[in-house]
């Protein structure tokens, strides 16, 4: 398998950028904090080159960022139904309930 001298050249410029970088383990907790926070400048330079060489972490930082969006989205529909859709009982629903759960509890 020959390679083309820019696709030796771009392995190589990969290879010595992945070897400057700090490795995945270190990096998982910054990406896990961009939940919480924004990066600093020398952590977003950092992310965007180990992005480069590294498409397990981009791949995670995608992934929470999609579960959280999933969960603010969820959380909201919940609120939602919750405020507007659950009618106030009736007395007399109510004082059934009442009875079916003190009876229960003795």
């Amino acid at each position: 398998m020959s390679f083309k001298p820019y696709d030796k050249l771009k392995m190589e410029a990969t290879f010595w950028l992945a070897r400057r970088l700090p490795p995945c383990t270190e990096l998982i907790p910054i990406i896990s904090q961009s939940l919480e926070r924004r990066w600093t400048l020398r952590e977003r330079v950092m992310m965007r080159l180990h992005f480069l060489y590294c498409e397990y972490c981009l791949r995670y930082l995608k992934q929470l960022h999609f579960m959280r969006d999933s969960a603010r989205l969820g959380a909201e529909k919940i609120q939602d139904t919750a405020t507007t859709s659950t009618p106030d009982l009736s007395e007399e629903a109510s004082a059934r309930l009442k009875r079916a759960l003190t009876s229960r509890s003795e």
